[in-house]
């Protein structure tokens, strides 16, 4: 083994070490909360309905803000879903499986956080939430007093905070409810003889005769799941990156709309990238592969991985886009002012994400999927 990779294993499996310290220290031990399943069947009944509201308010303070400007009517949809989902956010607070830290140290965490990223944003030219719902003139010294800079700070805190927790309860929820039975859907299609839309989701090689699906979970081998934590924030970074490319590189974009105004739709966008990441990750903590003739197992995380992340060809184009950009006149030191700013809370929301997801989440999704998998492929094998 090269002695790199030797050297990276053991530094990880030292900041394990001291993760698993701290926890004994702080925190009382993992626990799942028994009105989480209560929390996640009424999230998936209510959340047609919850979605309708967001809508709706999107749609009446349109109406009352009397301004149809495109990228107006986006940042204000943004901000109605964002405080939407942070009403949430509060309703699951104590719904929530108790993980290795205890929750009051990542509630301050994820505070102060969302402090820094306000008074990151704030120093570069645009207030978050306040300002953004009120018009599209962008924040300058003197324009407001520290009463409403002292209010648009904690609405920004709270609503980071608290959106991620419902953003992240949300995906759960519905993970735990469709992923198990999608994933026996292609045992149950290849059992029929057919190829189905699961198989063709999961990218499941066409040259494989399916025989079953089983799960192979990994075993726990600390008390903080370091991994989840690490992937999920480097991912959503990642996709970050990726998505706000398509706006940040596009020159009719920087020519026609405020920077302020595009970064400000794309921090409050970052708080929904965890709902792409997680179902992937999910089923990667499952471990659940296709079982074939063939002398290797399928794992379908990685069909699903390719679905989210097209790797190459994303590449190709956000350097196409960002010569095009450069072609009509803006520079380098343009574009780049753009990731700049966006970075900060970018990351912010990675890592917070990531934090809170490890901490009350991954776990106790992973069990939950491969019980109720193995639960309805007993069911199906029964009815056959």
């Amino acid at each position: 083994m090269p002695r790199d990779t030797v050297l990276k294993k053991v530094d990880i499996e030292s900041i394990n070490d001291r993760l698993d310290l701290a926890a004994s220290r702080l925190g009382s031990g993992a626990k799942v909360n028994p009105r989480s399943e209560e929390r996640d069947r009424k999230i998936v009944k209510a959340f047609p309905w919850f979605l309708a509201a967001c809508i709706a308010l999107s749609v009446i303070a349109t109406v009352l803000r009397n301004d149809y400007n495109l990228w107006s009517i986006l940042d204000t949809i943004c901000i109605a879903f964002v405080t939407q989902f942070a009403l949430l956010g509060i309703w699951t607070v104590n719904k929530l499986d108790s993980g290795p830290f205890p929750f009051w140290l990542l509630g301050a965490f994820m505070m102060f956080s969302a402090m820094v990223m306000w008074f990151y944003v704030t120093g570069a030219g645009a207030m978050i939430l306040l300002k953004g719902a009120s018009s599209l003139n962008p924040f300058l010294p003197g324009d407001v007093d520290d009463a409403t800079l002292f209010i648009d700070l904690l609405m920004t805190t709270f609503v980071f905070l608290f959106s991620t927790i419902g953003v992240l309860a949300t995906t759960s929820a519905m993970i735990r409810k469709y992923l198990p039975r999608a994933i026996l859907s292609i045992e149950e299609e290849a059992l029929d003889g057919r190829r189905g839309a699961a198989a063709n989701f999961f990218m499941v090689p066409d040259v494989l005769d399916v025989e079953r699906v089983e799960m192979d979970p990994k075993p726990d081998g600390h008390v903080f799941d370091l991994d989840s934590m690490v992937q999920l924030s480097i991912y959503v970074f990642l996709l970050g990156i990726m998505i706000c490319s398509t706006l940040f590189l596009n020159p009719i974009v920087l020519d026609l709309v405020p920077k302020y105004n595009v970064v400000r739709i794309m921090m409050l966008l970052s708080v929904f990238l965890p709902a792409l990441v997680i179902p992937w990750q999910a089923m990667k903590s499952t471990g659940a592969r296709v079982i074939s003739s063939a002398p290797r197992a399928y794992y379908l995380w990685t069909g699903a991985k390719k679905r989210l992340f097209t790797g190459y060809a994303m590449l190709g184009v956000f350097f196409l886009t960002f010569v095009i950009s450069v072609y009509y006149g803006n520079t380098i030191e343009t574009i780049l002012g753009y990731y700049m700013q966006f970075m900060m809370p970018l990351a912010t929301v990675s890592v917070v994400s990531g934090l809170l997801y490890a901490n009350s989440f991954a776990r106790n999704l992973r069990d939950s999927i491969c019980h109720r998998f193995y639960v309805k492929r007993e069911k199906m094998l029964e009815g056959r």
